[in-house]
């Protein structure tokens, strides 16, 4: 067993460690060179393959498991893999590579002669099978020069290398990529960033989006990185030096990049020793946001209006509270608290797919958690959050499948108007935002440039006036108030923003409730109801509808049209040539329902795209969402606090059955990324 010297700075799994310098891994690091490390991860954990140069040119794979922040010496990697030196010939066996999504595949650097000739160093694919590697030459990619420095994508469909084919004369390397083609690896491009003036080696294509790879762009060999497009491999916009402390070095090389750890750990070779030859460092960056698994803790309760007497459903955050996570595979089990939003993290899974079981400490037997099972990845694109609700008894068990969340004293919709207002979720509207607006006066124009400055006659001065846009009010849009929009709408989008946040995960929790579960599983169809409330107060008869022509179905989002003559077939025609008027309350109907239809498209859109069961329910055919607009007023409010909108969850109820014994524990099964992998 080798000790690890960087335990507590550099391997250890541990959120909180963070490096303040580049450390070389003195466990593995040899008085010959290290050329290169790779990561490997399987169900027993994380693997470093390490390419070693032994003596003269020879070089071999090591494998090292890392093991409770101890790196563990395993055999190395037999024949066919590393192949032993010939008197008259060095072997040169290394620089492997492994796509994140799994262990059974790999390509990998060897100089083996190919039909009795040499073509220097070529790519070879590796697969495990039956406790046995096997390997073949890459043929489509390689070509009869050096071929070296393989990086898998994380998903296994891309495969970037080195290779000096077309400057070799010149002795310079560039960077190809060859993409998965089903059953071969296709021809090898150029990338855009090689240049005929430097040499580029040792790409990694990082899960963050990023090409890692050495060049010699500042003198010596140092990191640099690019982002590039997953499905074609080229890479896109301008290479800059890593911005990593410490990693680059003037005066050293620095190549063979490499992340362990989910992303956080960097690990790199460079000569920057005592003798000047090649060990392995490492490089803690900073935590992020997506390093971690967000759980939101959420209680579903029921509460009585004090002003109607009415009973409603409420949501509320669970602060400062345990949660609970446990691995399903290896039973390992981790807790932490609440913050004072309600969100409690955990670091992402090692391994490419995790089921975790995440359940909170409830403080009382009124209440009682979800237990949901998670399936998550090292590999998220996106930082994964999940919501779990901790559930008050009086709310599970209802005798009647339905649940309302109405917003109070909430200004969803500017007066007249009929888009929510909104800024976090403005690219999920279907309308125009009304605090985007000025958006649509910026005028885009190229500078004109005088075409002389002077002669033996004239001297030229260019007088240019910049354009500009004039605003001309459209007939029939004077009862939407501008005025009201520019002096309090940003007031307004901060509460909208956080109630549409709360209805998001009200639509979470009531997807969960054991009527719902039970309903949707025997296929029936979850119906949920967006009513949008307007003012008291009639419009001006000058007033229009100046929005599109609208089908009253919408995907799953259907306009109740009940008393409502001026709509004709199955569209609401729009372009001012409807008046409010026409509609009952004094046009304030029809805002009403326009302002339902509206927000049940936006509220659609979010719960597709945050809620997984939503989702899963409207690809079934299960989900319904009814708009209803309703033009009565919430008395005793004030004008401006009743553009609101309320939304009701409910599914069709046989006769209530009594069902003896304890309250069974809701949860679901929530998939919140599962990359695909490439089958090779």
């Amino acid at each position: 067993m080798l000790s690890l010297q960087l335990i507590s700075a550099v391997l250890l799994v541990a959120a909180t460690v963070t490096l303040a310098q580049v450390e070389p891994l003195s466990a593995i690091n040899t008085p010959g060179d290290e050329r290169a490390v790779s990561v490997r991860v399987d169900s027993a954990g994380t693997e470093l393959w390490v390419t070693v140069q032994t003596s003269g040119s020879e070089r071999m794979l090591k494998v090292y498991r890392l093991s409770n922040g101890q790196l563990l010496p395993l055999a190395p990697p037999p024949e066919p893999i590393n192949i032993p030196s010939q008197p008259w010939r060095s072997a040169r066996n290394g620089c492997v590579a492994f796509p994140l999504c799994t262990p059974s595949y790999g390509v990998f650097v060897s100089n083996r002669l190919v039909g009795g000739k040499d073509f220097d160093n070529d790519l070879y694919q590796m697969r495990y099978h039956d406790g046995r590697w096997s390997i073949a030459r890459l043929d489509s990619v390689c070509s009869e020069w050096w071929d070296d420095t393989p990086s898998l994508s994380p998903d296994g469909r891309l495969l970037f290398f080195a290779s000096d084919r077309d400057g070799h004369q010149y002795g310079r390397t560039d960077l190809y990529v060859s993409r998965w083609l089903d059953s071969t690896w296709s021809r090898p491009i150029k990338l855009a960033i090689s240049t005929e003036r430097w040499n580029e080696q040792s790409p990694y294509a990082a899960a963050d989006g990023y090409l890692y790879f050495s060049t010699d762009r500042s003198g010596d060999f140092d990191i640099w990185r690019v982002s590039y497009d997953p499905s074609t491999g080229q890479t896109v916009g301008t290479p800059e030096p890593v911005p990593f402390p410490g990693v680059n070095q003037r005066g050293t090389n620095e190549g063979s990049p490499a992340f362990a750890e989910r992303g956080t750990l960097l690990l790199f070779s460079s000569n920057r020793t005592q003798h000047g030859d090649y060990d392995i460092f490492a490089y803690r960056r900073p935590p992020q946001a997506g390093d971690s698994l967000a759980v939101l803790v959420v209680v579903r309760s029921r509460v009585v209006d004090w002003l109607t007497g009415a009973v409603e459903d409420s949501i509320s955050v669970y602060r400062n509270r345990p949660v609970q996570v446990r691995d399903l595979a290896s039973g390992e089990l981790r807790t932490a608290t609440t913050d004072s939003e309600g969100f409690a993290r955990f670091p992402l899974p090692l391994r490419p797919v995790e089921r975790w079981e995440v359940t909170a400490q409830v403080h009382s037997p009124r209440y009682v958690s979800s237990r949901d099972t998670l399936v998550l990845s090292s590999l998220c694109k996106d930082p994964p959050v999940h919501t779990l609700v901790v559930w008050d008894t009086a709310a599970l068990i209802s005798p009647r499948c339905v649940q309302d969340f109405p917003v109070k004293n909430v200004r969803f919709f500017v007066t007249g108007y009929w888009c929510p207002t909104t800024l976090r979720y403005a690219p999920w509207l279907p309308c125009s935002p009304i605090l985007l607006l000025d958006t649509c006066t910026v005028v885009t124009y190229e500078q004109p440039v005088l075409v002389c400055q002077e002669n033996e006659i004239f001297r030229y001065r260019l007088i240019f006036i910049p354009p500009r846009v004039e605003l001309i009010r459209r007939e029939g849009s004077a009862c939407i108030d501008m005025a009201e929009a520019r002096g309090k709408g940003e007031l307004f989008a901060q509460d909208v923003d956080a109630a549409l946040e709360r209805i998001i995960n009200s639509m979470t929790s009531a997807l969960q409730a054991p009527c719902v579960q039970r309903a949707a599983a025997e296929g029936k169809r979850v119906t949920v109801t967006v009513t949008g409330w307007t003012d008291p107060r009639p419009l001006d008869p000058s007033c229009l509808y100046t929005g599109p022509t609208i089908p009253t179905h919408y995907g799953v989002v259907r306009l109740d049209t009940r008393d409502s003559p001026y709509i004709s077939g199955d569209s609401l025609v729009g372009g001012g040539r409807i008046a409010f008027i026409r509609s009952k309350a004094g046009g304030n109907y029809l805002l009403s329902q326009l302002r339902a239809y509206y927000a049940a498209i936006l509220l659609d859109r979010l719960w597709d795209e945050f809620v997984p069961a939503y989702a899963s329910l409207k690809a079934r055919d299960q989900i319904e969402v009814v708009a209803v607009g309703k033009a009565v007023s919430q008395e005793n409010r004030d004008f401006s606090e009743r553009r609101s909108i309320e939304v009701r969850v409910e599914v069709p109820m046989p006769e209530q059955r009594v069902v003896a014994g304890a309250i069974p524990v809701p949860g679901s099964t929530v998939v919140l990324c599962q990359p695909q992998c490439a089958e090779h």
